[in-house]
């Protein structure tokens, strides 16, 4: 898999998995999950973006409104990286 998702910070691997667990999620749903600060939040947006990890439509019902939205498969497999690596971590703990 390409390394462009590896070096996240982890404000933007937050807003990730916030999407990946509610689907298509607008800018006041993340902040309201995440709890990050609005320049924090539109920061991990940008990364995510910019490396072609999320993707952003307009509402049509509110033309103000974007939704955001997991963009690529490639991203799904690291995702699904993650959760297994997470799930490790878990396990060990309980021994």
């Amino acid at each position: 898999m390409d390394k462009k998702f590896e070096d996240l910070p982890c404000s933007a691997k937050l807003v990730l998995k916030v999407i990946e667990m509610k689907g298509r999620t607008t800018f006041k749903e993340l902040k309201e999950e995440t709890l990050l600060p609005d320049r924090t939040l539109r920061e991990a947006i940008r990364i995510l973006k910019e490396r072609g990890a999320i993707r952003s439509k307009i509402c049509l019902d509110d033309t103000r409104t974007r939704y955001y939205e997991i963009s690529c498969l490639e991203l799904s497999e690291f995702m699904d990286k993650l959760e297994k690596e997470d799930e490790r971590e878990i396990m060990r703990g309980e021994e």
